[in-house]
């Protein structure tokens, strides 16, 4: 695939793996501006059976509902080359019922949010659980409304004070946001 467009597999029986190659377009419209650009991405597996999604490096964008409703996502690699995070990107509404579903994402372990995303949209990051840690490597990052809502996990935001090339030493986070 060289082009993979909005809604191109909203709400189908895709399921499994998919991977997002850092030479593939994904545009929010069809139409393209004078320059050859696209605007941002809109959905393109909302409310598909997709288990995981790995973005390569090069990928510059979590598109905007890329994994919305994704129900059965367990895994994501978002690579450091990530500059945006987009609206609803991740995230889960109220089931039928009423009640809150949270993805069960990357078995436990750290979800890392890389040093180069200076912004995540509006709920993108919602309902996520069984996550130890999100750690936000940029400590200028803008959060869009309802970023972390229904969020379980720790939330860690990186010092701007840079030391041993890292921004925190042996996990020792400058800024512990929210906890259990």
């Amino acid at each position: 695939l060289k082009i993979l467009g909005p809604n191109a597999f909203d709400w189908t029986k895709v399921t499994g793996n998919i991977v997002i190659r850092a030479d593939m377009e994904l545009p929010e419209t069809d139409e393209v501006d004078e320059n050859g650009n696209h605007g941002v991405h809109s959905a393109t597996f909302e409310g598909t059976g997709i288990t995981s999604l790995t973005l390569e490096e090069g990928v510059n964008a979590l598109p905007q509902r890329i994994a919305y409703e994704c129900r059965n996502l367990q895994y994501i690699t978002i690579p450091s080359s990530i500059t945006s995070i987009g609206d609803f990107a991740l995230s889960c509404k109220l089931d039928e019922g009423g009640s809150e579903k949270t993805l069960e994402l990357n078995d436990g372990k750290d979800l890392v949010i890389p040093q180069k995303v200076d912004s995540i949209g509006k709920w993108a990051l919602s309902n996520i659980g069984h996550v130890k840690n999100i750690i936000v490597e940029n400590p200028n990052v803008t959060i869009g409304s309802g970023c972390f809502y229904y969020q379980r996990s720790n939330i860690y935001f990186a010092s701007s004070k840079k030391e041993n090339n890292k921004y925190w030493d042996d996990g020792n986070y400058s800024t512990r946001l929210f906890t259990d």
